[in-house]
Order: C-alpha cells, then sequence, then structure tokens
C-alpha cells in the first residue's frame, strides 16, 4: 500500500524507490549502532564534522569571489569604459 502511495503521488520510479529505502536502511542501521557503540558514534561525529568543515571554509573561500563578481557587473554595467580600465587595472 505505502508503496504504491509513493508511487503514485510522488511519481517516484521503482530505482528511486529502492535507492530511498536503502538510504533509509543505512541511517537507521548507523543510528543503531551508534546509540550501542561509542566508536560508530564518534566515527559518525567525526565524519559530520568533517563534512560541515569543508563546506564552511569552502563557504569562506568563494565569499571573496562572489564579492569581486558582483563588483565587476555593477562597474561594467554602470560606468564609462575609462572608469572600468582604471577600476581593473589598479
Amino acid at each position: 500500500m505505502w508503496i504504491g502511495i509513493l508511487l503514485t503521488l510522488f511519481r517516484m520510479s521503482r530505482a528511486d524507490l529502492i535507492g530511498l529505502a536503502v538510504w533509509m536502511a543505512v541511517v537507521f542501521a548507523l543510528a543503531v549502532l551508534g546509540s550501542h557503540y561509542r566508536l560508530v558514534d564518534r566515527a559518525v561525529k567525526s565524519f559530520f564534522m568533517a563534512v560541515s568543515s569543508f563546506f564552511g571554509w569552502m563557504f569562506l573561500t568563494l565569499l571573496p569571489l562572489w564579492a569581486f563578481d558582483r563588483a565587476s557587473r555593477i562597474v561594467l554595467e554602470r560606468f564609462s569604459l575609462g572608469f572600468e580600465i582604471a577600476a581593473f587595472t589598479v
């Protein structure tokens, strides 16, 4: 019954449904193992800490590039050629 609801309402293919079931089983297994074994709990926490640190540093690295992109678009759209040359060479 639930499979029919998922296939009908969310228009999921059978491969997507199998992938969702496997993902839920892995998450459930990690939760159960993490509650019983301290080593698994530390490994899962370390993994998520590493992933969040990576994305945090990636965000901080891309922030100046994004700001320069925005500033260069403003300069190229609003100012004359002479000011553009002066702004980008300095």
